[in-house]
């Protein structure tokens, strides 16, 4: 994007849930994986209360945890 001087100004929806945008998508080499169903991952751990990607990249993926 920047080749071409993408500046976005103005989202219309939550970054979070905006279709053409997917957030985050690596973080200290853990990518999340294409078949990553959000609610799938809650039904798998009740746990956890937050963002279920970000818990995946930062705490999920290291423990291991099932995402489907």
């Amino acid at each position: 994007m920047w080749f071409h001087y993408f500046e976005p100004s103005y989202l219309p929806l939550k970054f979070a849930d905006f279709e053409l945008l997917d957030w985050p998508v690596v973080a200290d080499n853990v990518r999340v994986p294409r078949d990553f169903d959000d609610d799938r991952y809650l039904q798998l751990n009740p746990d956890v209360t937050f963002n279920p990607r970000r818990h995946f990249l930062h705490e999920g993926a290291a423990q291991g945890r099932p995402y489907k």
